[in-house]
């Protein structure tokens, strides 16, 4: 939601009433606050285990560390990858907008153009990939 609201006032020039904000504003409190809490929770639970296992070798420390460092690494990497599925998906839906009034609401004609373009740009990125897993 706050994404669309983002881009639609970048791209569109769109202006929103204050309790639109409001209710966005804390929706988006409500998952980033939910986000973090599910991160500190598996983060416990590694800790957990970590008092279960402990050893007193300082090598055991710097595996722990490095650990926590991947584990860190990972649910950044996921947390980016969501946000930036987050505003392709709302730039999506703003390109379909702009479409929809210059050229009338055609559904499945914008559909098959949208995903025709998704599909051609994901078979760049990962055509090879693909290939070389059959063989």
């Amino acid at each position: 939601m706050i994404a669309n609201m983002i881009l639609g006032m970048i791209l569109l020039n769109k202006r929103y009433t204050a309790t639109k904000y409001l209710s966005v504003i804390m929706i988006s409190v409500g998952i980033a606050t939910c986000t973090i809490m599910s991160a500190q929770h598996v983060k416990g639970k590694d800790d957990d285990d970590a008092d279960k296992n402990a050893s007193a070798d300082d090598a055991g420390d710097k595996d722990e560390k490095d650990s926590e460092t991947v584990e860190l690494l990972r649910w950044c990497t996921g947390i980016s990858m969501l946000t930036f599925a987050l505003f392709m998906s709302a730039r999506m839906g703003i390109y379909q907008e702009v479409i929809y009034k210059k050229h009338g609401k055609h559904p499945r004609e914008a559909l098959f153009y949208s995903v025709s373009f998704l599909i051609l740009l994901n078979m760049f990125f990962f055509g090879f990939s693909l290939a070389f897993s059959f063989f």
